[in-house]
């Protein structure tokens, strides 16, 4: 996703596009029409450190760390507007069964909280020694509808309570959406009916996903890939009979858009 983005910084002229679509993990049931945004931050916590048992002259960087962590996670109530063209497929109670049918019976509730998930985590020395040091890494994934800048100043907010604390905002990535009825996702979904399976359904996504940058500028970008009850863990694999499947939806919907256009 980064290389994508530094294309986009370096050639921008030549990402241009009418509309995109990209094989990413959406599973063969779904195309995936928008995603969460990210906030990536690193906190470091620096205390004088001492011999184990002498916590009257310090404390310990990593019980500080781990204080930060559970207010970080207070962020989770953060109050978050979905916007009404994804809202209304949230509210629809057959979509909701659908949805929860090829995404699970969480992925909903996620799509429209922020959550904080520490990703990262080093510090200590020694097993005798108060650790004087622990640094780590959150991913803070942020729906549709969020005020980012407030976000971003209650982060800010909370790991100034602590002096021993220092933050990097390593990275910001906006939550984005594309028409659910583009012309290229009807012509993706027709693509996947003629071919054999049921009509997909189109899906709002937690993950982020390299379609962002066309979204970003107004271009229209869809995902529909082979998934796996693995995506995204160890050992991720997907069959070769999806991986097929995908393969000749791609070929076919281009070739349909294609032709489309070009009349």
């Amino acid at each position: 996703g980064r290389g994508t983005g530094f294309l986009f910084k370096k050639i921008p002229e030549l990402m241009r596009a009418d509309s995109v679509l990209t094989g990413e993990p959406s599973g063969v049931d779904a195309i995936s029409f928008s995603s969460k945004g990210y906030i990536q931050i690193t906190v470091k916590v620096t205390t004088r450190g001492a011999i184990a048992g002498y916590s009257n002259e310090s404390r310990s960087a990593i019980e500080v760390a781990a204080e930060i962590i559970r207010d970080l996670k207070e962020l989770e109530n953060f109050h978050v507007e979905i916007p009404a063209s994804l809202q209304k497929f949230l509210n629809e109670p057959n979509y909701r069964k659908l949805h929860e049918k090829v995404r699970g019976a969480e992925h909903l509730e996620q799509l429209t909280r922020v959550t904080v998930d520490i990703c990262t985590i080093k510090g200590g020395s020694l097993s005798t020694v108060i650790a004087a040091d622990c640094k780590f890494v959150a991913a803070i994934v942020i729906p549709l509808g969020t005020e980012v800048e407030a976000l971003i100043s209650e982060i800010k907010s909370i790991v100034e309570r602590y002096p021993e604390a220092a933050l990097t905002i390593d990275g910001v990535d906006l939550p984005e959406i594309s028409p659910p009825d583009g012309e290229l996702a009807k012509v993706l979904s027709e693509a996947i009916v003629t071919l054999g399976k049921v009509k997909p359904v189109m899906t709002p996504d937690i993950a982020l996903s390299d379609c962002r940058y066309w979204r970003y500028s107004g271009i229209p970008a869809y995902w529909y890939g082979a998934g796996g009850e693995l995506c995204s863990a160890a050992n991720e694999f997907v069959t070769v009979d999806d991986l097929i499947h995908v393969t000749k939806v791609h070929a076919l919907a281009i070739l349909n858009y294609l032709s489309d256009n070009a009349k």
